[in-house]
């Protein structure tokens, strides 16, 4: 885990108002009182609460961190197998109930201010002053059927969102930038007239919602029919799009998702590996090797899969519930960013150790070291 304490995946992070900072650490400790309850016989229950306490604190600052419930619900079954006693029920309800009132004393909380059950959070909500609404995520939904990074869909989107919100401004000239992102495969199935027609129905959605914004004042409790006509509209182009489509939506756009969870160097929060530095050498020599160290990690996850039968129990931590939240993110979130993965990551860490453990890399790499050592050393003596 030196490398875990040494690489700038998370700790640049603790200076950040966001869940990232905390989440990973919340998943660690999870992981240790549970490791330690499955490892001890003194106050193993007792472990297993604080496990659970972790559990539920993390769920609440990522509520897909609830997969990690999956390695606790297997360790207390090992333990306490409900088909034997029915003590055995009794210690697992108890122990998910430490995570089950943490979460519902926050959903209690949500009661009393908003008078609404809402367990967890509520992502989208139609008062509020913000664009994500029905009607953008069907615009964002059609985007993602050629392009799946979020940052370039702001690109494509903001000049036209803040233009009709800020100023009043739904000119040709926002439709036209956003056409000609659309690559020509599309525009053969669906023309461009008619995407036309449907950026000039949102962009007249937007200007209705701009008094609101204007006198920022919460918008109508209920989404509106025109805002459910505008994302019919898109939702109608990813339909084409699958029918005809359905390689390139089902299998080579969930690939796509893979290559941004996978496929970089984790480092975007980070200034100094930006843009501007990038003409010093020395920082784009250790970003590439971040990068590879991070595909290092992913591809180390599917290896470790190879001891499932033999070892389920730690490849359920390093390897399988990770494998869950990526293909969440492949196939049905479909949007991700670097750092939503950053609390399970410490998990890959493990691995990294659990790998070189099975495989005795470690000990081979020494051995042979040592090996062309001695051998280059009789080579200097004979000369």
């Amino acid at each position: 885990m030196s490398s875990y304490i040494i690489l700038p995946y998370f700790y640049s992070y603790a200076f950040y108002t966001l869940t990232e900072s905390i989440s990973p650490l919340l998943f660690i400790f999870f992981l240790y009182f549970l490791l330690k309850a499955n490892n001890r016989e003194k106050d193993k229950v007792l472990n297993y609460a604080i496990a659970s306490f972790f559990l539920g604190y993390a769920i609440l600052t990522r509520p897909y961190m609830g997969l990690a419930g999956l390695i606790l619900l297997y360790f207390l079954n090992k333990d306490y197998p409900i088909t034997q006693k029915l003590q055995h029920l009794k210690t697992n309800f108890l122990i998910f109930a430490v995570a089950g009132v943490m979460l519902m004393t926050w959903a209690v909380r949500n009661w009393l201010i908003t008078g609404k059950l809402v367990f967890l959070e509520k992502a989208t909500h139609p008062e509020n002053l913000d664009r994500v609404k029905p009607e953008f995520n069907a615009l964002w939904n059609f985007v993602k059927c050629w392009e799946p990074d979020g940052d370039k869909m702001n690109e494509i989107h903001l000049g036209m969102f803040y233009a009709a919100i800020k100023k009043g401004d739904t000119s040709q000239v926002y439709r036209e930038k956003f056409v000609a992102k659309i690559p020509n495969y599309i525009t053969q199935i669906i023309d461009k007239t008619e995407i036309n027609q449907s950026l000039i129905a949102y962009q007249t959605l937007l200007l209705s919602q701009k008094p609101y914004f204007d006198k920022n004042i919460p918008m109508p409790s209920e989404y509106t029919a025109e805002q459910w006509k505008v994302a019919a509209l898109f939702d109608g182009f990813v339909s084409r799009f699958k029918q005809r489509y359905p390689f390139r939506y089902y299998v080579l756009n969930p690939l796509k998702q893979l290559g941004l969870i996978v496929l970089h160097s984790n480092t975007a929060h980070i200034y100094c590996f930006q843009e501007p530095f990038r003409h010093i050498q020395i920082l784009n020599i250790v970003r590439y090797c971040l990068v590879v160290f991070h595909i290092s990690l992913y591809v180390i996850m599917f290896l470790n899969l190879w001891w499932i039968r033999t070892n389920f129990k730690e490849t359920l931590i390093v390897s399988i519930t990770p494998l869950l939240l990526v293909l969440f993110f492949m196939f049905i979130f479909q949007a991700v960013e670097q750092r939503y993965m950053l609390p399970f990551l410490p998990a890959l860490f493990v691995g990294l150790g659990f790998f070189l453990q099975k495989t005795n890399l470690v000990d081979k790499t020494i051995k042979l070291c040592k090996s062309l050592t001695l051998k280059t050393n009789d080579s200097l003596s004979a000369t």
